[in-house]
């Protein structure tokens, strides 16, 4: 009787360990929002469309787009600027680590830095 016990108890506590809940959980996995599953980013690279100030001059490029990200590279300095969305009240507005910003509503755009416009009037120009 006594070996029936030992032998019912050491399966009960095998298939207790079977049971969902029991052990490690499994690590959580990011699910991307509808936003991110719906649109997907676009790289342009160097052939992105251009931003043009009112002389016609190119002066932002557009690397990359997406739902809550835009790469630009500033054409006379070469520097490129990755961007996040942020909070706007019109158009949308994108910021970068190092204070630059990007608004466009439509094809205008104006671009600068902190509070500093350095181009007021930007055009979109879309794929030469």
């Amino acid at each position: 009787m006594r070996v029936e016990i030992t032998a019912l108890s050491a399966m009960l506590v095998a298939l207790t360990a079977c049971q969902p809940g029991n052990g490690p959980a499994p690590p959580p996995s990011r699910v991307p929002s509808i936003v991110e599953q719906a649109t997907p980013p676009m790289n342009h690279g160097d052939t992105g469309p251009v931003y043009v100030d009112a002389a016609g001059n190119d002066v932002l490029r557009v690397l990359s787009e997406g739902p809550q990200r835009v790469a630009v590279k500033h054409l006379a300095s070469g520097v490129v600027h990755d961007m996040a969305a942020v909070p706007a009240a019109s158009g949308a507005r994108y910021e970068s680590a190092d204070g630059f910003f990007l608004w466009s509503k439509g094809n205008e755009a104006s671009f600068g830095r902190g509070e500093d416009t350095l181009h007021p009037t930007l055009t979109l120009r879309k794929h030469e």
